[in-house]
């Protein structure tokens, strides 16, 4: 299509396409993220993945030749975080180029199916909607193939060869109220059939991670044995706080691993007279999330059970490391802790 220079060409109206009711029908589904508990908890700042699926019914006439599928993004989702994912249809199946948020081409079949594939997916910013328009092309005329047994999708069967999907995924909106709520589903329009509805997806941002408390008390007086407790916490409403890794360094040397994934709030630690012990706890959220005390970067990667560098530790949890340390009270109970981090030498607490 040639358009003459300086002519103005309206914006593609994929709002009409919701238009009418669509039948919801188990030929069109919609699978979003895990969600954890009742709630469809989902980590902050990490991509949700969905996946719109779709099939030719069994009983069509034809085959399809053209298909549209659309969303409209919710608005506690950052629509310029929409990336395309894989597409298949039947046996056919396209990686999309990563990290994409609008895509066009052809892809030849014209020997195994007998028509080029041209696909056109992306996101119109200003409405929210993401659309994609999967169409088989007659090789001979440019235009969408004319025999009713040539197409995209045949009439299903059990071999799964007239159902395909398509999948994007896209980001949480930082800044959420605890009270969020993320709601999805699609449109999916084949040209021999009439719209279906998927069902809705409703998933719930976990917005702040736990945070964690410990507590350290000598066990009598040789400066060998302690009672270490934390406590985690996450925020109202949320979603609660599954396990905690307790992390121990001596000397001022590597922070390892003490007690991992632990659902316990308590352990007796026993060391070497006249060393330096720092204990450091990490409450990983209900959803699984990579959320441990509020003050670990969000979307960060969660410490595993192995050594850990300080310089990293401290970095990773935003927490500086007092050189000078400040004493506590002489019995050893420290007066108080940061962020779950607690420094105790042999009866003389102090907080880092």
């Amino acid at each position: 299509l040639d358009i003459p220079q300086g002519t103005e060409v309206a914006p593609p109206n994929f709002a009409r396409f919701f238009e009418g009711a669509g039948a919801e029908t188990p030929g069109a589904t919609l699978v979003g993220p895990f969600g954890y508990s009742d709630e469809q908890f989902v980590p902050a700042a990490t991509p949700l993945p969905y996946t719109v699926h779709f099939q030719n019914d069994p009983g069509a006439a034809s085959t399809t030749n053209e298909l549209r599928v659309v969303t409209t993004l919710d608005a506690d989702v950052n629509v310029r975080s929409f990336r395309l994912g894989d597409l298949k249809l039947g046996d056919i199946q396209v990686h999309i180029p990563n990290n994409l948020g609008t895509f066009q081409g052809d892809f030849d079949f014209i020997e195994s199916k007998g028509f080029i594939l041209r696909v056109a997916a992306g996101i119109d910013v200003s409405t929210r909607i993401a659309s994609w328009r999967l169409q088989a092309i007659d090789p001979a005329t440019g235009e969408l193939v004319r025999d009713a047994d040539l197409g995209l999708l045949p009439p299903n069967d059990a071999r799964g060869s007239g159902a395909g999907f398509v999948s994007y995924e896209v980001s949480p909106l930082s800044g959420l109220p605890v009270d969020n709520e993320i709601v999805a589903s699609a449109r999916v329009l084949l040209n021999n059939a009439p719209p279906s509805d998927t069902n809705t997806t409703t998933h719930r941002v976990d917005v702040a991670a736990p945070t964690t408390t410990l507590v350290v008390d000598p066990i009598g007086t040789d400066g060998t044995r302690f009672e270490v407790s934390w406590d985690a916490q996450d925020e109202l409403d949320g979603s609660g706080v599954k396990h905690v890794t307790v992390y121990v360094a001596a000397d001022g040397g590597d922070f390892k691993v003490w007690r991992s994934q632990t659902v316990e709030s308590s352990a007796v630690y026993v060391g070497d007279p006249g060393s330096t012990y720092e204990f450091l706890a990490l409450a990983t959220a209900g959803d699984a999330a990579d959320g441990q005390n509020a003050h670990h970067p969000v979307g960060g990667s969660r410490p595993q059970d192995e050594l850990h560098a300080r310089t990293a530790i401290y970095r990773r949890l935003g927490v500086g490391h007092a050189a000078d340390g400040r004493e506590a009270a002489a019995s050893g109970r420290p007066r108080a802790c940061l962020d779950g981090l607690l420094v105790l030498e042999a009866g003389l607490a102090q907080v880092a």
